[in-house]
């Protein structure tokens, strides 16, 4: 197998995990605005109604925390597929991009939290989730919000994702990732390098 061939096949192995965490923050969204009458409306502007059904998640935020999901973790199939590609790129002497990115520093955290910002550059409709799941049209960028939304399990992971997305963590201290528009707090726009 070539080089190439092998990066595809991890790459598709690690969307699968990325997938996996978008889907259950898009169910946990569409359960979120299931309480919106008029779904013509609700994708085009906010409604009074919209805006009390958000007031609703922010209560239950502030009651119970945020819901967490399970995460982009890498199960025992993929794991066991990775395995077999590690085994295949150093049969043909090469190494998978995720071992070239371990040697120059990032944890498995920022592996994906880099995938999470990639995906939209490799194919669009990631950028169309993204924006659904931050409800707005026009945010199709990761984001620290959408990276704590998909990626984490609990409180101690999504401080680490927090930490991780920040000015100082090493994907944008190191110049893996930069932001992209204007400064929006959670929700500004995190882009690869």
């Amino acid at each position: 197998m070539r080089r190439a061939d092998l990066a595809t096949a991890e790459l598709r192995v690690r969307l699968g995990a990325l997938l996996r965490g978008l889907r259950a923050a898009v169910d946990r969204r569409a359960e979120r605005t299931s309480a919106v009458r008029r779904p013509q409306v609700k994708e085009l502007a906010i409604t009074e109604q919209h805006a009390r059904s958000v007031l609703h998640d922010a209560e239950q935020f502030a009651q119970r925390g945020r819901a967490y999901g399970p995460g982009t973790a890498l199960g025992e199939k993929e794991l066991e597929q990775l395995a077999r590609l590690e085994h295949e790129a150093a049969g043909a002497g090469c190494a998978l991009p995720s071992a070239i990115l371990r040697a120059r520093g990032l944890c498995d955290l920022e592996l994906e939290i880099l995938l999470l910002a990639a995906a939209p550059s490799l194919e669009p409709s990631f950028a169309t989730l993204y924006a659904y799941l931050h409800d707005a049209r026009n945010a199709g960028a990761a984001s620290q919000f959408l990276a704590a939304e998909v990626i984490a399990t609990g409180c101690e992971h999504e401080r680490r994702i927090v930490e991780a997305c920040g000015p100082f963590g090493i994907l944008r201290s190191e110049g893996w990732m930069t932001t992209a528009g204007p400064d929006r707090g959670g929700l500004t726009g995190l882009r690869p390098c």
